[in-house]
């Protein structure tokens, strides 16, 4: 047809052949080292796509603002990561203004739609994972377009031009994308849009920061949980020198993961749901040392009742993340998804975009999780609700105004656990924003054995998981510069104006 319009990918040989990706386990540690680092005088950025790297560049270059510069990679993240996100998805976005001195919340998370009811896939689980049932309304575009209007400066059109280009001209597709595809071999086979702009949760922390993360449906507020919990430990740089104090200070981290995440059984779309004193309660620091007091030094359980837990959210999955700082001291921390893979796993025939299937993210009744927990009524569909997420974008803002960390993570329910973890190795341990987000985490398959053994003593089951896990994009702003880092587990990359 003449007038259509196709999208090219190129596969590089790379990706087609096994010898690349053994090289890259035979030795991460050399990978780890060169990727993703850089350090800049003005402005930054940082995202899980190297590609997406120039056109960025170019929009804080151009006088761009933050926020141009993260709605142009969100478009070129759409196609180089079309299978985490895209216009078929929906996003969280925490944006900084420095001038004002106050952060603000795009929610953008997909809903249900009109016709939705909790009981609508009648006990068949799979339809809530793969086909149009598990669609929601997609957030992401008319989410983007409600930011621009607010904070946009340059011409919208020159926003989408290089993205324009790519699927006119084409591109070379990414390994992640290509293993993506040869694990749903249905995309091959395959033949009421809102967003609101709301106040972000902004929380002291005990230094005089302040942490500002989206409200419910995110997962914000389980981040500032289980930094509230440990913050009374005041973990220093000491806190990990020996594998004995490695042990007891990975211990107390697993152990408010635990609570946090029980307290997240409780949240939902605050839309629908009446949760101001709860998030009120949960995010103060005399709730985290309540529970603090709670944490035995010397075991674990594996009762969930002992955290609180007797609902459960549906996990989720996927996710694709964007961290930005402008020349004029504005920040954006923005993370994306369709869910799963591929989301529902097909394209709308006219225009290729891949559709989300973030209808798995609801709690469905009658469904029991493997500690046998029922379902959390919080997160039941109804109409035009969102379902809750684990994705945190979050921007701390030192004394002086200055956006401080920008960060934000990829990998559905680890999001939350792996941003805390990278933070606190940041803030209290004294790492470098390199080592924090490249080192191992609790979750990942290179975990130090001998913490492992010690952990285990305690009670805790620990198992080696097999996949990328969290993929955290990361930026730190002192009085030297920006010092920005992406995860090399997925191959993202910065940029920056010196």
């Amino acid at each position: 047809m003449p007038n259509e319009r196709r999208l090219l990918l190129r596969i590089p040989e790379e990706s087609a052949g096994r010898a690349s990706s053994q090289r890259s386990l035979e030795h991460p540690r050399r990978f780890m080292l060169t990727q993703g680092f850089y350090l800049a005088q003005h402005s930054a950025s940082v995202r899980a796509r190297w590609r997406a790297r120039q056109r960025q560049k170019q929009i804080l270059v151009s006088n761009g603002s933050a926020v141009d510069a993260a709605i142009a990679a969100m478009f070129c993240n759409g196609l180089y990561n079309q299978q985490s996100m895209g216009l078929g998805g929906g996003f969280f976005m925490t944006v900084y203004i420095k001038e004002e001195g106050r952060a603000y919340t795009v929610i953008a998370r997909e809903t249900a739609p009109a016709a939705a009811t909790a009981n609508m896939f009648h006990g068949n689980y799979d339809k809530a994972k793969k086909g149009p049932l598990s669609l929601g309304i997609p957030g992401e575009l008319r989410g983007l377009w409600a930011a621009y209007k607010r904070w946009g400066k340059l011409p919208w059109e020159s926003l989408l031009a290089p993205t324009l280009a790519l699927c006119e001209n084409g591109y070379v597709m990414s390994k992640v994308l290509f293993d993506g595809l040869e694990s749903a071999p249905y995309v091959k086979n395959d033949p009421n849009l809102r967003a609101k702009i709301t106040d972000s949760l902004a929380v002291p922390l005990s230094n005089g920061d302040v942490l500002h993360v989206p409200p419910p449906p995110s997962s914000g507020v389980i981040l500032v949980n289980i930094l509230n919990i440990l913050s009374g430990y005041n973990f220093t740089h000491n806190s990990i020198n020996t594998t004995e104090d490695k042990i007891l200070t990975y211990h107390r981290i697993i152990e408010a993961f635990k609570y946090a995440y029980a307290t997240r059984t409780k949240l939902g779309d605050v839309d629908f749901l009446d949760l101001r004193d709860l998030i009120k309660n949960v995010t103060t620091p005399s709730y985290g040392a309540e529970i603090r007091a709670r944490i035995n030094d010397s075991s674990t359980s594996n009762d969930t009742a002992v955290y609180g837990a007797t609902e459960y959210n549906q996990p989720d999955a996927g996710t694709a993340h964007i961290s930005i700082i402008a020349n004029n001291g504005d920040a954006v921390s923005v993370t994306s998804s369709v869910n799963y893979y591929f989301g529902a796993g097909f394209t709308t025939l006219n225009t290729g975009i891949v559709m989300n299937n973030v209808m798995d993210d609801f709690s469905l009744p009658g469904f029991t999780n493997y500690f046998g927990l029922k379902p959390s009524p919080a997160n039941f569909i109804a109409p035009g609700k969102r379902p809750m997420s684990s994705m945190s974008p979050s921007i701390i803002v030192d004394k002086g105004g200055n956006a401080k960390l920008v960060i934000g993570a990829s990998g559905g329910t680890k999001i939350t656990t792996a941003v805390a973890l990278v933070a606190m190795r940041k803030l209290w341990f004294g790492q470098t924003i390199k080592q924090a987000v490249d080192e191992a985490r609790l979750h990942h398959q290179i975990f130090p054995q001998d913490i492992i053994k010690g952990l285990r003593a305690k009670g805790h089951g620990m198992e080696r998981y097999p996949g990328r896990g969290s993929i955290i994009c990361a930026m730190y702003r002192n009085r030297t510069g920006i010092y920005a880092n992406a995860d090399f587990r997925k191959g993202g990359d910065v940029a920056g104006i010196d």
